[in-house]
């Protein structure tokens, strides 16, 4: 029942399953001659990429804050921020 859950969640976020599909598209490598059926798919491609930016910024802002001193509050706020600056440029960049 948890899993059957933890599925249907993942499959109502538009943004995991547009991700996933531009991941499996680009993963095999598809190539549409068609301008207008190309466009369809880079949105899921644009997607794909959106997410793997994040999830590298993620990556680094969690080991940026492991370096941070957990007791002092200053220093975790300005590492909050820090993420949530870097997460939004990102975000920013991949949709140029």
């Amino acid at each position: 029942e948890l899993t059957e859950i933890a599925q249907n969640t993942l499959l109502n976020d538009s943004t995991f399953v547009a991700s996933t599909i531009g991941t499996e598209l680009q993963a095999a490598n598809v190539k549409m001659k068609d301008s207008d059926l190309a466009d369809l798919l880079s949105d899921y491609i644009t997607a794909a990429d959106t997410e793997d930016s994040t999830t590298d910024s993620s990556a680094t802002d969690a080991t940026d804050s492991s370096e941070t001193d957990s007791t002092d509050s200053d220093a975790a706020t300005d590492s909050t921020d820090d993420s949530t600056a870097t997460s939004e440029s990102a975000t920013d960049s991949s949709a140029e």
